[in-house]
């Protein structure tokens, strides 16, 4: 950077300002460097012209972004001020795909796809996209973008759902970050993809409620409740294999679903084989790996590749037909594997009143029916955090304070009918999987997942002291909206009142959020360079739920108010519009603004002491038209 000065009369100081810091002095008898990171290349100057020019010692960072002023004294002071901005690319992002993609099924609120990355600075944008359709347009359910100015670095975090048919069955979707700048990209923005695979709807049509393996992952099983197709996950370094029933094993164990998929489809030219397991009715197509069902419950035929109306199964019996004086099994065959029976008859359904409520609700019920469960001894309602109920044929056992077993829910002749009523305020420790368990000659169990939210409160605005003409807010000083955003998370945002109504507007943020207790605490930071037609206006914070903060009023200190104080000395002077504040001056150019504390204020008659005063002195005389602090 140089700053040139000619014809300049008087000239007897030329200095450099890195924003509120001189970094640079140079007189005819001294040159001063106050930084290791500022070189000075040159520094020549005379009673009327200079050239002072410097260098960075280091690479730049983040540190050396902001306004530079040159400021030349003579017989008169003049300011020349320079911005640097500085730049970075954005990196690839990161795209986690919802273990749950179910034929027709939207994505579930607690298991969103999530795009995330560095978006560059200045700030650039996540974009959502597929190789299937230019219309894939997913539903945002939260985006969270935090911009950090002392760091020059941003990043989005987007969570997203999507309701898939089976034609998007190996495809991809795509998170990409694109950069306002397109800097060193050669115009492709850097990107994450994923493969789309899809369980069709139909997979537990017909099935007993337990849980299965998932057709194409193998750490993820299929939870069928009622002919539904639920996905579940099982915990790190263990698999559910196409042997397995209702639990996960070591992988190292295990027969997954891709280990036996060369053998489903041994050859290039083959078209569709049977799917292994389940029911007669189900094959895969071996060109895409999708899993089909032949209507109304027709076995595949190998030999033709198609759906006919064909009584003799190649792999497993269809489903039988369920008979009051009978136990009947349904036969598993996976390929190498021995065959395992279980039971097909028995039945066992758990359903809640509510699958969502509010901290603080009550009268949640829950209700576990169980039928033809042979030699049926005891029903087990648990939770994440260990036994709600056991139900024998003599009595009902409660583990829970606060939870009521429903009279009338005793096991009797292989049937139940188990209902638990929580009769206190529900907490967020209550969140989460809810099962019920059916034992006797086998355990078959269902499960429910309880989401426990919360309501937003008022959020409260807090204003930055450096509020000067055409400077930016100091990154130290940042104005500040900051509340419990609730759960689902409902976004923050800043509205001004410009034209008579208060609108949303778009000021530089940082964003961060902290989740505890079935909520989420955030804290929205912003800054701006407001000129003096921002002067009484109003501003407040506002989250989606249109929860607002009270309005509070701008008000802009001139940028030449030093100079209107009539001396370049360092010195502090009351603030215009708070007598609770004092403005440090020098060399005609405010440098720190600041707030004397809880009960003092700053008088004219303080600036000789530069020391603040309590309120009720009765010497102080506040600046005309300032106001005392509340």
């Amino acid at each position: 950077m140089t700053c040139n000065v000619s014809n300049y009369y008087g000239l007897t100081r030329v200095e450099i300002y890195q924003e509120s810091q001189r970094i640079v002095n140079i007189t005819s008898s001294n040159r001063m460097v106050n930084t290791s990171r500022i070189t000075l290349k040159e520094g020549n100057i005379t009673t009327s012209s200079a050239i002072v020019r410097i260098g960075f010692s280091n690479q730049v960072d983040c540190s050396d972004k902001g306004l530079y002023y040159c400021i030349v004294t003579g017989y008169q002071v003049s300011n020349l001020t320079l911005k640097l901005d500085l730049l970075r690319t954005p990196s690839k992002p990161v795209l986690t795909l919802s273990r749950e993609i179910v034929e027709g099924k939207a994505t579930r609120t607690d298991l969103p796809f999530i795009c995330e990355g560095d978006i560059g600075f200045p700030a650039g944008n996540l974009v959502l996209g597929s190789n299937f359709t230019s219309s894939f347009i997913p539903t945002i359910t939260n985006i969270n973008t935090t911009i950090s100015e002392n760091t020059c670095r941003a990043y989005q975090k987007i969570a997203f759902s999507y309701t898939f048919s089976l034609n998007w069955h190996g495809k991809e979707i795509l998170c990409s970050s694109v950069n306002n700048r397109s800097l060193g990209q050669n115009g492709t923005p850097p990107f994450d993809k994923q493969l789309v695979e899809v369980v069709p709807a139909t997979y537990c049509h017909n099935l007993p409620g337990r849980q299965y393996y998932h057709p194409y992952k193998c750490n993820n099983f299929v939870d069928c409740v009622n002919g539904i197709v639920n996905v579940g996950m099982c915990p790190a370094t263990l698999c559910f294999g196409v042997n397995e029933t209702d639990s996960c094993n070591f992988c190292t164990s295990t027969l997954c679903v891709s280990n036996v998929a060369n053998r489903i489809c041994p050859g290039s030219n083959a078209e569709a084989m049977p799917y292994p397991g389940l029911r007669c009715s189900m094959y895969v197509n071996c060109t895409d790996w999708i899993v089909h069902e032949c209507p109304r419950n027709e076995c595949f035929n190998v030999n033709n590749k198609t759906c006919p109306s064909w009584t003799q199964p190649m792999t497993s019996s269809p489903p039988p037909v369920s008979n009051a004086n009978t136990t009947q099994t349904t036969s598993i065959q996976v390929p190498g594997t021995s065959t395992t029976p279980i039971p097909s008859t028995t039945v066992v359904t758990f359903e809640s009143s509510k699958r969502e409520v509010y901290i603080g609700d009550s009268d949640l019920s829950m209700t576990c029916n169980v039928s033809k469960h042979q030699h049926l001894t005891r029903v087990e309602i648990s939770s994440r955090l260990g036994n709600i109920a056991n139900i024998t044929q003599q009595l009902p056992y409660k583990y829970k304070t606060g939870v009521v077993v429903s009279d009338g829910s005793f096991v009797k002749e292989n049937n139940a009918s188990v209902k638990i009523t929580f009769a206190y305020n529900l907490t967020c420790n209550d969140d989460g999987k809810y099962d019920c368990k059916a034992i006797g000659n086998t355990t078959v169990s269902s499960s429910i997942n309880l989401t426990i939210l919360s309501k937003p409160n008022i959020p409260t605005l807090t204003l930055s002291p450096w509020i000067v003409e055409n400077q930016t807010t100091l990154s130290d000083r940042m104005f500040r909206c900051e509340g419990m955003v609730g759960k689902p998370v409902s976004q923050m945002f800043v509205e001004a009142n410009i034209s008579g109504s208060f609108e949303q507007y778009n000021f530089p943020s940082v964003i961060n959020n902290t989740e505890f207790n079935c909520s989420t605490k955030q804290n929205y930071q912003f800054s701006y360079a407001f000129d003096m037609s921002w002067h009484g206006r109003s501003i407040r914070c506002t989250t989606s739920l249109n929860i607002s903060s009270d309005p509070k009023t701008i008000e802009v200190v001139p940028a030449n108010y030093c100079v209107n104080m009539g001396t370049g000395d360092d010195k502090f002077y009351p603030h215009p519009y708070e007598c609770g504040k004092y403005i440090r001056c020098y060399q005609y150019k405010i440098i720190g603004i600041a707030e004397c504390g809880s009960d003092l204020c700053f008088g004219v008659n303080q600036t000789l002491t530069g020391q603040c005063t309590y309120c009720t002195d009765k010497y102080l005389m506040c600046l005309k038209g300032s106001r005392k602090p509340t």
